[in-house]
């Protein structure tokens, strides 16, 4: 029998340490997960010799998108502290040898599905409500092609 859902709680997003082999750090406290959301580049190509009163349309370059999160900030934390760093220097500790920070996003599937993917933290907003806790909004900009293992890796 098909399973109908697959329940989300347990879903990890890792933090890769540019290292061969490369090894993950699960982030910490992490609240919802939006993304990666994929798009493509859609380009109208309908020309004066389409032979039909309807628009051709191809689609040129895909896109990765983002990966959102909320994040239960503890300020102290050291891999807060390291995402808030690779925020505030854009990377850079990767980006001087050409590459961006690697992420991976593990499901809680039986299978504990990844999905592998290149991307820049370009949001890090901390809020600390009256009657909340601290938070941190954080986006994540995919560059590249994301690997789905069992599909593209």
């Amino acid at each position: 029998m098909t399973q109908i859902a697959q329940p989300s709680i347990n879903t990890l997003l890792q933090l890769g340490n540019s290292g061969s082999p490369e090894a993950y750090v699960t982030v910490a406290n992490v609240g919802d997960i939006t993304g990666p959301g994929f798009a493509g580049n859609v380009v109208d190509v309908t020309s004066h010799s389409t032979s039909v009163p309807w628009r051709e349309k191809i689609v040129t370059l895909l896109d990765g998108g983002s990966v959102t999160t909320k994040l239960y900030f503890i300020p102290s934390d050291a891999g807060h502290q390291k995402l808030l760093s690779i925020f505030m220097n854009r990377g850079a500790y990767q980006q001087a040898a050409g590459i961006a920070p690697q992420w991976r996003l593990v499901y809680p599937d039986p299978a504990q599905t990844p999905v592998y993917f290149d991307g820049f933290i370009s949001k890090f907003a901390i809020t600390s409500t009256v009657a909340g806790v601290i938070e941190a909004a954080i986006t994540i900009e995919v560059t590249g092609e994301p690997i789905y293992v069992g599909v593209n890796g």
